[in-house]
């Protein structure tokens, strides 16, 4: 994610990574995330502009963490 991990870090990145991915929160990303993001722009457009700013912000971190974690979860721990 950013750096490369020595094999106890992989492992457990690994491990935390599929933890999150049996959590509803994660399975049902695209099933909340959307009409969220879409309310949080809506509330941005018609407040301030850095609102709106702060709500795609927080948008993109979030598919980021949401692709990371996929890919980490994939990622089989080194001997």
């Amino acid at each position: 994610m950013g750096w490369p991990l020595e094999s106890r870090e992989a492992k457990l990145a690994a491990r935390y990574a599929r933890f999150q991915q049996s959590r509803a929160l994660i399975r049902f990303f695209w099933l909340w995330f959307p009409p969220l993001l879409a309310t949080a722009l809506f509330a941005g457009l018609y407040s301030h502009p850095v609102v709106l700013g702060a709500a795609v912000a927080l948008g993109i971190q979030a598919v980021l963490a949401y692709r990371n974690l996929k890919k980490l979860a994939r990622v089989k721990s080194r001997p």
